[in-house]
């Protein structure tokens, strides 16, 4: 079992691993540039199709400046992790209660930022009162949540980090293509769960288990994509012609 506090360790073929990086961390320095060399251009013709629809608050310049937010913090964790896999001892002590409360400042960082940016662009707030507050800890607590869009998925994390507590993730492990996710959300112990390999799963998710604590949150979608009526619907349906005992 890993010390209390510690990452969960996931074993991943080193080949696959940087296959995946080699094309993914690239293409998000890159892009990040490409889109603030751009942005003028970028702007501009968002401001025009904006006015030629009528749209006064001009809603597809707010969410390119949001999404322009998104890749900065990315290529910033992108640049900021080799620099915290050197000095966890060359990778030696990644799972270490320091290299992890290191990871976990740079992610609530991040996270604190965007949640800023899409309150003043995008006019989402986030309110919480001191009695959800208290009622949020303390941990540790597995915290089961649905979501209907892309924004939404981060609200758990937030309000957890306001309450004082770490959050994990369970994640469907495509979202390694963002290497934000890869670099930096499995070293504060999140898991990424391969869809088409149940045992895999189990056996990550008995993992995440080790070394939670009082400040510790675990943020699952039991669901494990979008909401959708049809979507569970047809998924009931398939479920009760295997185990109708289970639907």
């Amino acid at each position: 079992m890993l010390a209390m506090g510690t990452a969960v360790s996931q074993a991943e073929p080193l080949g696959i691993k940087w296959k995946r990086r080699s094309r993914t961390i690239p293409a998000m320095l890159i892009g990040t540039a490409a889109l603030l060399v751009l942005s003028p251009v970028v702007l501009v013709a968002a401001a025009i199709a904006d006015l030629i629809r009528g749209r006064r608050r001009l809603p597809a310049v707010r969410l390119a400046l949001f999404v322009m937010q998104y890749t900065i913090n990315d290529s910033i964790e992108i640049l900021l992790a080799p620099i915290l896999w050197v000095v966890a001892g060359f990778g030696s002590r990644l799972d270490g209660a320091a290299s992890v409360r290191r990871h976990q400042n740079l992610q609530a960082w991040s996270i604190a930022v965007l949640a800023r940016r899409a309150e003043r662009l995008l006019g989402v707030r986030l309110e919480l009162d001191e009695g959800v507050k208290i009622s949020l800890t303390p941990g540790p607590v597995i915290v089961l949540c649905r979501h209907v869009n892309i924004v939404d998925a981060s609200i758990p994390t937030l309000l957890y980090q306001r309450a004082g507590l770490q959050t994990r993730g369970v994640i469907m492990a495509e979202l390694l293509a963002d290497p934000g996710f890869d670099l930096i959300y499995r070293r504060t112990g999140s898991v990424f769960i391969p869809r088409d390999n149940g045992p895999e799963a189990v056996v990550q998710l008995r993992q995440l288990c080790h070394g939670m604590t009082e400040s510790t949150a675990v943020v699952i979608y039991p669901e494990g994509r979008l909401f959708r009526p049809g979507l569970r619907d047809r998924f009931l349906a398939k479920i009760a012609s295997i185990d109708p005992e289970r639907a």
